[in-house]
């Protein structure tokens, strides 16, 4: 099955801007599970990624590929990548419902097998400047979903950016690096 992480910047300290060091110079953000892998990041994105981080200009040579949430990309061809052990990432208010449609669909079914009910739970809140238990009165859904295949669990986090039109490239490579990282916890 896939796990699956739906994040935003609540996944990061809250209210944290920026590292700085001695001299009061800001310190560029450290991927350490990024770091390990290639990245294709659609050219429909503005995604700034760092240069510790290497990039591949195909998404089949990519271990991490991120779309927007809107993505024309086929179906099938989105479970082939899963199947495969690619690590999907998906930006924009519809990352959710893109990804459920995928969930929803003949292609996965015939991979995964049926998905299991039930199978988002939504962590934490704050991001962009927002207090971390802050919420809104509606719940809003996640921005950016990390999904990925891990044994037959399927699982997710979310959060949502209170005070943000879009996350910002650190939000999403933060919610990435979270995802890569082995001891990333799941919630059934």
């Amino acid at each position: 099955m896939l796990r699956t992480l739906l994040g935003s910047a609540s996944i990061a300290v809250t209210g944290c801007t920026g590292l700085t060091d001695r001299r009061g110079t800001p310190t560029p953000p450290s991927y350490t599970y990024l770091s390990e892998r290639t990245v294709f990041v659609s050219e429909q994105l503005s995604l700034s990624v760092p240069a510790s981080v290497e990039r591949t200009s195909d998404p089949d040579d990519g271990d991490v590929v991120v779309l927007p949430a809107g993505t024309t990309v086929p179906t099938t061809t989105i479970i082939d990548w899963l199947a495969a052990g690619k690590y999907l990432a998906l930006v924009g208010p519809s990352a959710e419902s893109t990804y459920q449609s995928w969930r929803g669909s003949e292609p996965y079914a015939n991979e995964f097998g049926a998905p299991r009910a039930g199978g988002s739970s939504y962590a934490g809140g704050g991001g962009a400047g927002g207090g971390a238990g802050e919420q809104s009165a509606a719940p809003q859904r996640p921005d950016i979903v990390v999904a990925w295949r891990y044994e037959d669990l399927t699982t997710s986090y979310g959060g949502t950016h209170l005070n943000a039109d879009r996350p910002t490239d650190r939000d999403i490579l933060e919610a990435i690096d979270y995802a890569l990282d082995p001891e990333t916890p799941e919630v059934a």
